[in-house]
């Protein structure tokens, strides 16, 4: 459910809700993009890594070796951490196309048709920002574990 119990209606409702979409897909698109860039460093770290290890001798080969199971880890966390990003897009477009059609308001409001039909979309609406809420949830989530497990990584390599 989503946490705002407080009723918001007309207008207002509609600039809260896409100012929260809107901050929130700005945040996705954020994350998601950090997590590319952490993609290609790491594949960049493999490709170096493939390199010294074709080179290395047999002490220092077991030492490389690890670094790139660790490389390979991290590679598998990301991966795992992006899987949730087009789910959770296609849930955007959802909610983006059911506030395009709560947006338009009924020719005849006091038609009962017509506001049972509003009403039905508004509360399509809130069932898929809920959606949307849940998966960004889990996406920032996978993110977040792949960053830290970065950091460990790269806190071990450098010490």
């Amino acid at each position: 459910m989503c946490p705002t119990t407080a009723p918001v209606t007309g207008a207002g409702m509609d600039d809260t809700v896409l100012a929260k979409l809107r901050a929130s897909r700005a945040a996705i698109v954020s994350a998601l993009s950090d997590a590319a860039g952490a993609e290609a460093a790491i594949d960049e770290a493999g490709d170096r890594l493939t390199d010294l290890l074709s080179s290395a001798s047999s002490p220092s080969s077991s030492n490389l070796q690890s670094k790139a199971v660790a490389a390979r880890a991290l590679r598998a966390r990301i991966d795992r951490a992006v899987a949730p990003a087009e789910p959770l897009l296609a849930a955007l477009r959802r909610v983006s196309s059911l506030a395009e059609e709560a947006a338009q308001l009924p020719e005849n409001p006091a038609d009962t048709e017509s506001a049972v039909a509003f009403v039905d979309r508004v509360d399509q609406m809130r069932d898929a920002i809920e959606d949307v809420v849940a998966r960004g949830d889990e996406a920032v989530r996978r993110v977040e574990e792949a960053v830290g497990f970065l950091g460990r990584t790269t806190t071990k390599a450098a010490g």
